[in-house]
């Protein structure tokens, strides 16, 4: 659907909703604008870095975390093969 139509579409829809339920979609509309708003600042100014997340949480102590993880991938592996041979028989 165009731009257009959903538009027509809306105001359409707006006067089927009874006066009282009206305010409770403006509140919804203008709480839309507001997050839209606040996005387009974090996008413009705001750049989020990632930078120094895993710092301190003990991947330090790893002095080779290739090594590490090829250990753990080995183990599950073995680990994996072991509860299978228990499935077959």
């Amino acid at each position: 659907m165009n731009l257009k139509a959903i538009k027509s579409k809306i105001k359409w829809n707006l006067l089927k909703i009874s006066p009282r339920n009206l305010e409770e979609v403006n509140d919804f509309i203008e709480s839309m604008i507001k997050r839209q708003k606040k996005g387009e600042k974090r996008g413009a100014e705001e750049t989020v870095t990632l930078k120094g997340i895993w710092k301190n949480i003990g991947f330090e102590k790893v002095s080779s975390l290739e090594d590490a993880v090829r250990d753990v991938r080995k183990e599950s592996s073995e680990l994996l093969l072991k509860r299978s041979g228990k499935w077959s028989a």
